[in-house]
């Protein structure tokens, strides 16, 4: 059995960060990854993520040594 105890504050909610601002792109926006590729680039990744959970939609290019990403819709 274990002891039932009263009175003690719930943990502080945590919420999500994030080190990227995804978040602040518009419509026709884009951003530069440098040294980016499609297959092993965490910040890439990240943003293929986050766009898709918030129902955003993107698309990129290779550019020089890195990606680009622009916000369409």
């Amino acid at each position: 059995m274990f002891a039932i105890e009263k009175n003690i504050p719930p943990p502080e909610a945590r919420t999500r960060t994030s080190e990227y601002n995804f978040h602040e792109l518009q419509v026709g926006d884009s951003i530069y990854i440098p040294g980016a590729s499609y297959d092993s680039n965490r910040a890439f990744w990240a943003a293929q993520k986050y766009f898709s959970r918030n129902n955003k939609k993107i698309t990129s290019k290779k550019e020089n040594d890195g990606i680009r990403i622009w916000r369409i819709e």
